[in-house]
């Protein structure tokens, strides 16, 4: 399943938030939802993505996906 990557975010966060996270992750080149996958918390944390912020963006994929934590952590 193909998702824009700023629809999924906006689920999660709001306002500058919002824009900071789609902007960090956009520079790194992640167009989609599936370019997230087997991001790592190190990933996260090395593009100045906030502890919590990355939590929320790693339960939110696997919520929204049902994705097993194995496939988030490659």
């Amino acid at each position: 399943m193909s998702e824009p990557l700023e629809r999924f975010l906006e689920r999660e966060f709001k306002g500058k938030d919002l824009q900071k996270i789609l902007d960090l992750l956009t520079e790194e080149g992640a167009e989609k939802v599936e370019h997230l996958y087997g991001v790592t918390e190190e990933h996260y944390k090395s593009m100045g993505i906030k502890t919590i912020q990355t939590t929320r963006i790693m339960s939110a994929l696997e919520v929204s996906f049902n994705l097993p934590p194995q496939l988030l952590e490659i």
